[in-house]
């Protein structure tokens, strides 16, 4: 029997709603997905940091024996960068590039100790040396261009974030007032002019937002927290979105923090436990990071349109080859232009570094460019479902 047999061909029924370019799918078919493998000589096993600003070349570490920083493209593979001369090249990692990937940052072994290192193809890697009475350092943020670099060393008042260039070398940015000396800068803006970390302040460990003008300043956490406090891990382009983890009364969160909003919690996935956010889009629209589940680790990727999504179970859906990997732990960094995602997983039971990729910007290019709001109207006619569409008027 039809299902609208009883209708009769007389009847005519009208029913008008309005919704959101009809409520449009991510669409993910230009997405790919690629493990970095190792290095040649040690165990199976490398991390994958920071990317270039088209997503092309990526940054991290890997095992040779020892530990060991690469930077990986497609047409070179993941390839060694070695370390600073004296240190019995036992450790360096690469933890981040500039935006055309030709400058990159991190720390390595030396003669003097754990070293700040910055690695350009001219050059090679280049150590940054100490704050007046520091013996280690390691730079963890670098501008658009490479020519800011910004770390964590210690120092006479002791463990405290720096700003290098290479005319005014590593300067100490101080620390957060009221509590113990201690900071750290994780991330930097486009033009070196914002860097964002953690101080010590009166209530304990604080992310901070750094400007030349207004020196340090607080972001604090969200409140009913049990006091572990809050890190800032990284900042967009124009440096006003800033991203990090926060106490607050459901446990520990990630945030995305600007001016106008302030800190504004990202919640998680079904099941989730604590999250932190780790990087962020050029435009501060997406954000990348890992959170905690009883099942262990993941890693996930938020815009406001989707929220927190889950990458593995995100770039299964969508049709990615994820033959072998049993779960991608973290994502580590987004691209500036949000197309390209790097991280860590889980390989044939091996922890490997990845890259992601999805022209789409997962799912945010879909959401963003739907059509405005449409009135659809249901016209049953003679027993059929007529679907009307009228673009709504200013």
């Amino acid at each position: 029997m039809a299902k609208f047999s009883l209708v009769s061909h007389a009847a005519l029924t009208l029913l008008s709603v309005t919704t959101l370019a009809l409520f449009p799918r991510l669409s993910h078919a230009q997405v790919s997905f690629t493990g970095l493998g190792d290095l040649p000589g040690g165990s199976t096993q490398s991390v994958g940091y920071s990317l270039s600003g088209d997503g092309t070349i990526a940054s991290g570490r890997s095992q040779s024996g020892n530990n060991e920083a690469f930077r990986w493209t497609s047409a070179t593979g993941m390839v060694g960068l070695g370390y600073l001369a004296g240190g019995g090249n036992s450790f360096s990692a690469g933890f981040a590039l500039s935006q055309d990937g030709t400058t990159l940052v991190g720390n390595s072994d030396s003669a003097a100790g754990f070293q700040a290192f910055r690695h350009t193809l001219g050059g090679g890697m280049v150590g940054l040396g100490f704050q007046p009475g520091g013996t280690n350092s390691s730079a963890l943020g670098v501008s658009s261009d490479g020519s800011v670099v910004v770390g964590v060393g210690s120092s006479f008042e002791g463990k405290q974030a720096f700003r290098w260039t290479a005319g005014g070398g590593m300067i100490g940015l101080g620390d957060l007032a009221g509590g113990l000396f201690s900071s750290q800068a994780n991330d930097v803006s486009a033009d070196g002019s914002v860097v964002v970390g953690a101080g010590d302040g009166a209530s304990g460990k604080e992310a901070f937002r750094w400007t030349a003008g207004g020196g340090m300043v607080g972001l604090g956490t969200l409140p009913g927290g049990s006091g572990f406090g809050s890190e800032a891990s990284g900042v967009s382009s124009d440096g006003s979105v800033v991203v990090g983890y926060t106490d607050s009364a459901a446990g520990q969160q990630a945030f995305r923090w600007t001016s106008g909003t302030g800190m504004v919690a990202l919640g998680m996935p079904v099941g989730g436990g604590v999250s932190n956010a780790l990087d962020v889009s050029g435009d501060g629209a997406l954000v990348v990071g890992a959170y905690q589940t009883l099942g262990g680790q993941r890693g996930f990727v938020w815009t406001a349109a989707t929220g927190t999504q889950d990458i593995f179970t995100l770039l299964s859906t969508a049709g990615a080859n994820l033959t072998g990997w049993s779960a991608l732990t973290d994502v580590y960094g987004i691209s500036a232009d949000g197309t390209t995602i790097v991280g860590t997983g889980v390989h044939n039971g091996n922890v490997e570094a990845y890259i992601a990729r999805d022209s789409n910007k997962w799912g945010l290019a879909s959401v963003s460019s739907a059509p405005e709001p449409t009135t659809v109207a249901f016209l049953l006619l003679g027993g059929t479902l007529i679907l009307l569409k009228q673009r709504k008027q200013p």
